[in-house]
Parts: structure tokens; C-alpha cells; sequence
């Protein structure tokens, strides 16, 4: 699959539809780098497994910004590979 990072799928309001903040989108930016550097994959490969194999950028990631952008690196791909492991046993 191919993924335009100029153009991400990203939505531009949450469900509850108020924006997305610039702060929200480094979060989210920050979370598939730690996760491509845990997993020495790629961005676009870390990027697809939290947009596109799951929705854990979605559900996950950024209606919990106020809770996880204070946590340490190691709790966020924590929690982060306990979500895709329960999507990989789906």
C-alpha cells in the first residue's frame, strides 16, 4: 500500500468535532518514530500499522493526547505494542 505522508490520513477534527492541534500531530508523529525505532522498520511501515492495520491513531493516540504526551517513551510503546498485539490476534 502506498502512503502519501504529503497528504496522511489524518483527520483534521476529532470525533466530537473540534480540530486537531499541531501539538496532537507531533504527538502522533513522535509515537511512529519511537515505534519505527523500537521495531527497526520504516516510518511509512510504523505510520500503516497505527493508521492503516489499526486504528489505534485514531482511537487510541490522539483522543488520549492529554493523558499520554506526559508519559516516558517506554510507557507510550508500551501501550502502543499491547494494542497491536490485540489487533494482530484478531
Amino acid at each position: 500500500m502506498n502512503v502519501d505522508f504529503m497528504n496522511p490520513k489524518i483527520p483534521s477534527k476529532h470525533e466530537d468535532n473540534h480540530d486537531i492541534s499541531k501539538r496532537e500531530l507531533e504527538f502522533v508523529t513522535f509515537c511512529i518514530e519511537i515505534l519505527r525505532e523500537a521495531r527497526e522498520i520504516t516510518s511509512k511501515e510504523a505510520y500503516c500499522l497505527l493508521v492503516d492495520h489499526s486504528s489505534i491513531m485514531h482511537d487510541f493516540l490522539i483522543p488520549n493526547y492529554e493523558i499520554l504526551h506526559s508519559q516516558s517513551r517506554e510507557y507510550i510503546l508500551e501501550e502502543i505494542e499491547k494494542l497491536l498485539e490485540e489487533v494482530s490476534r484478531c
